[in-house]
Formats: C-alpha cells, structure tokens, sequence
C-alpha cells in the first residue's frame, strides 16, 4: 500500500504545475461529490469565494492550515487533495465516446 501511494505521489509531483493541477481537480471534484458551491465552502473554511475560486482554478496555494481547514469542510483526508486522479482521464473518454456516438446518431439520421 505504501509503495502505490509513493507512486502515485511521485506522479503527482512530477512538475509543480502537475501538483497544483491535482489540488485544483481534487478541491472542485470534492466539493461538487459534496453537492456545495464555492460560496458554502468558502463559509465553512472561514474565506472569501473569490480566494476559494482562485485555489480552485490553481491561481493562487492555500497555506497548511488552510488545506486542513479545506479537507475538513470536504469530509477528506488532506492527501486526497493532492492525489493524481484517473477521474479527469476517464471523464475525457466518455465525453470523447458521447460526441462520437452523438455525431454517429445525427450522421445516420441526416443521411437517410
């Protein structure tokens, strides 16, 4: 267990831009699983929606503290927000798999 959470760690510190990349998709794919806006997380956590907003797009990092105060509103452990996640890979191929099939639907009607 430990060895697949290295390796999943060394992936997501790759580049500093891959581990902000991870926060961002993580904070936003949490807090959407928890059915609250950035309005209702940013209460919980004690900020702003605009500093919530600009952690979330991966413009500005939250201190320790804040990444504690975030994990707890969001129910999580504090490195879940930093794991890299085939969530954003597989959504990727099952929009690609919908257009597909949706260009496949409108392509037979249009011909017939």
């Amino acid at each position: 267990m430990i060895d697949n959470r290295e390796n999943k760690l060394s992936r997501c510190i790759f580049k500093m831009t891959r581990l902000q990349e991870c926060l961002s998709y993580n904070l936003q794919y949490y807090r959407k699983l928890r059915g609250f806006t950035q309005e209702q997380l940013a209460e919980k956590v004690g900020t702003s929606v605009n500093y919530m907003g600009l952690v979330e797009r991966g413009k500005n990092a939250p201190s320790f503290p804040m990444l504690e105060r975030i994990a707890v509103a969001l129910e999580i452990d504090s490195t879940q927000l930093f794991e890299p996640s085939d969530r954003a890979e597989s959504f990727s191929s099952i929009e690609k798999t919908l257009i597909s099939e949706i260009e496949r639907v409108i392509h037979t009607t249009f011909k017939s």
